[in-house]
């Protein structure tokens, strides 16, 4: 029902998004306090449903924040990029872009590095309006927040471990974070949810296994594309372009179109773009650009600027990504359009975390 009502083509989509997970977190406190009634769990539901309708880019504010009356519109100035990467953690800088200026800058930001913790392949998603660092190639289990321009691990440790970015994708669902397609060839058709506190195993297991695919949110359901089956040696991994769509009463099925360009396709991004579900090739691939509308592949163009492992993010309606530098793209129904601004560095952001800031996000850190 929530997705009915949601403007795809609304620019304020991460306040949407933001604003809903708010409203989903009050039905949840809301309903646990029920005991069972019936009619209280109606007007829990009632209030929640009043909720979401004036959320941006939701039915009661279908424009985004443009004339809509939600106080989120108005608690944030967070029009502006900061991409943190394992590199510049060395080095205890992040990277903040100017989206007004269009000027990149080097901000000071604490990693809290130690022998025992760094964030090298360590998966970054939103939940509830946090950022999450999750697991990692010598932090497995590791739980960590983006707070006051900082990386600070968590109490909280994962219950099964997690490595790697795009190689064990990991995405908001429902107001929590589904971990998914880590490791070898039981684990990459494995999803769990972490809500914060507790990660389990959910039931559901993929028809392929997807290491090395990507995982994302489109049209209600999560959507997954190719990956591979283990990850053994490259004679070994298996790897494909079978699509995969998740709900939560079917599970996992084979009802997506599969990605037929390449005999197989890994390393590359997802995004869920209103004129269709977006795939971005690495730079084995050209970097090339395709769209999936109407159950039907179409390839669109190519990046710019060569990058292999994508770091990216969906802002201000368009999709960025980084390597060296940033690349916006903008998706339209004819097809596509980018630009990029230079680092000056050759930063190689391999998954790296790209967050919404304000304007003067770290600058005095």
């Amino acid at each position: 029902m929530a997705l009915e009502l949601f403007n795809l083509r609304c620019v304020d989509g991460d306040l949407g998004q933001l604003c809903a997970d708010q409203c989903n977190k009050t039905l949840d406190i809301c309903t646990a306090n029920c005991a069972g009634s019936s009619s209280c769990t109606s007007r829990c539901q009632g209030d929640w449903l009043d909720c979401l309708t004036i959320c941006p880019c939701y039915s009661g504010c279908p424009e985004g924040c443009q004339g809509c009356p939600n106080p989120i519109c108005g608690e944030t100035n967070q029009q502006h990029l900061f991409v943190i990467d394992e590199r510049m953690g060395d080095y205890n800088k992040g990277m903040h872009w100017n989206s007004e200026t269009e000027e990149i800058q080097f901000r000071n930001f604490n990693y809290n590095y130690s022998y025992q913790y760094d964030i090298e392949d360590s998966c970054y998603a939103m939940m509830n309006g946090e950022h999450y660092l999750l697991g990692g190639y010598y932090n497995k289990n590791a739980v960590a927040k983006i707070e006051d321009c900082a990386v600070k691990r968590q109490d909280v440790t994962l219950t099964y471990e997690f490595v790697g970015g795009t190689f064990g994708s990991c995405a908001e669902y429902q107001g929590k974070i589904m971990t998914c397609f880590d490791g070898k060839a039981k684990t990459s058709k494995e999803c769990q949810i972490f809500n914060g506190v507790n990660h389990t195993r959910i039931d559901h297991l993929t028809a392929r296994g997807h290491d090395w695919a990507d995982l994302v949110l489109h049209e209600g359901s999560l959507v997954t594309v190719g990956g591979c089956d283990n990850d053994g040696s490259y004679e070994e991994k298996e790897c494909h372009g079978v699509m995969e769509v998740f709900d939560d009463e079917q599970g996992w099925s084979l009802t997506g179109t599969d990605f037929e360009f390449f005999e197989r396709i890994t390393n590359h991004a997802l995004f869920s773009e209103p004129s269709g579900l977006i795939l971005i090739t690495d730079s084995s691939d050209d970097n090339m650009v395709f769209r999936l509308r109407e159950n039907l592949w179409s390839e669109l163009g190519n990046l710019q600027k060569s990058a292999f492992y994508l770091a990216k993010t969906q802002f201000l309606g368009d999709i960025f990504i980084g390597y060296d530098f940033l690349e916006r793209i903008t998706i339209t129904d004819e097809g596509m359009t980018s630009v990029v601004y230079d680092s000056g560095f050759k930063l190689h952001m391999d998954y790296s975390p790209m967050f919404p800031v304000d304007v003067d996000y770290c600058i005095d850190a």
